[in-house]
This record gives structure tokens, sequence and C-alpha cells, in this order.
């Protein structure tokens, strides 16, 4: 069964009414500056670590900026898909106000959706903070090389095992400007600096070589 033109008008005008409620816009001036402190976090750290002052990459951070908005974005349009779904089962199955309020009321009340929110500012807060940090051992001069410093427990990803066995050690660190490259769950994963996935809490460090 096939809903008629007016009705599809009239349930693209409802989702579109109630998405508005979940439009990330106003809020952009806070992601953005939520994101640019943790950057900036990065970047103090490698000053403290290394005795100097740097200037943050604008290109990294506009990058960052634009990346977490539509990561987020992305997940306000499932709720509008879903949204969608629920209205048009409800109307071809002829049910009621009530009804249809109950679909509606039930998706903006399943969590998976704050959820997922919840995960993409973890996780970006992580990468902001470790690009900042590259940001900063990029800008020292130093004869650096980088590694990463996986935390391992019951909840650890295989991929983050995998990354420790390639690079979680002084001795394994590769140059500033490589990726670090982990292949897990038939996935190969490439990144100047971590996360390498969500909710990863993986941290980029450096040691100094010689030559």
């Amino acid at each position: 069964m096939t809903l008629a033109p007016e009705v599809k008008n009239i349930l693209d005008w409802i989702v579109e009414k109630l998405i508005a409620v979940v439009n990330l816009e106003p809020f952009r001036q806070k992601i953005s500056r939520y994101i640019n402190q943790e950057y900036m976090r990065g970047i103090e750290e490698a000053e403290v670590k290394f005795e100097m002052n740097f200037i943050p990459n604008n290109e990294d951070v506009s990058f960052l900026d634009n990346y977490v908005f539509d990561t987020m974005k992305q997940h306000t349009d499932a709720i509008g898909e879903s949204l969608r779904g629920e209205l048009q089962r409800g109307l071809m199955n002829k049910e009621n106000v009530a009804q249809l309020k109950k679909r509606i009321k039930d998706v903006f009340k399943d969590k998976k959706f704050t959820d997922r929110l919840k995960t993409v500012m973890r996780t970006e807060k992580l990468r902001a903070n470790n690009y900042g940090s590259l940001a900063g051992a990029i800008q020292s001069g130093l004869p650096l090389k980088k590694y990463v410093d996986i935390v391992r427990d019951d909840v650890t990803s295989k991929i983050c095992l995998e990354e420790n066995k390639e690079y979680g050690k002084e001795s394994q660190a590769i140059s500033l400007d490589k990726e670090f490259v982990v292949r897990a769950d038939n996935k190969t994963i490439r990144a100047q600096a971590p996360p390498f996935h969500p909710n990863c809490r993986t941290v980029i460090r450096f040691v100094e070589v010689e030559g």
C-alpha cells in the first residue's frame, strides 16, 4: 500500500516540523567552541612537554569543526527517517491521532539517538585533543616520532589491541607525517592520530630520536 501524494506532503511537513525540535544549528557555536577548547588543550599539553609556544593549525580546527557537526547531523537526520517510517506505518494502518502521537513519543524516547550523540562528542573530544598535540609536535621542529598509548582492559576493542601490537611502544614509533595503519575484523583503519573507532580511548605519544 502506498500513500497518496497529498498525504505524503502532509507527512513531510509533519516530519520537518518535528525535526526542527532536534535541530543542532542553534548549538553549532557551542559545539565549535567545545572542539576548539579540546584542540587547544592538546596544543597546551605539547607546549608544556616541549617547553615551547605553538599556534593552532586553523585548517585542522576547521576540519574538525565541520566533521563533528556533520557527523552529529547524520544522527539527527536518522531521527527524521525513523519518524517518517513510524508515521507512514501508522497512516497505512489507519491509526487515530492518539496512536500516532504514541509512535512519535516512542521515537523521541529511544535512547539510541542520544547515546549516539554522546558517543560522537566523547570520540571527537579525544580526536581534537590528539590532533592538537600532534600539531604542537610538528611545529616543535624536534626530531620526534609518534606512537600510541592504549588503555587495555575488559572493554578494549580488537582494533586497539592490534594497534597496540604495531605502535604501542616507543621502539615502534613512526614518523609524524606517517599514518597509523591497523587491520582488524576485515577492516583497514588509517589515521594520523587516534581515535581509531567510536569511543576509542587511545592517546598519541611522542618520543625524541637521534639523527
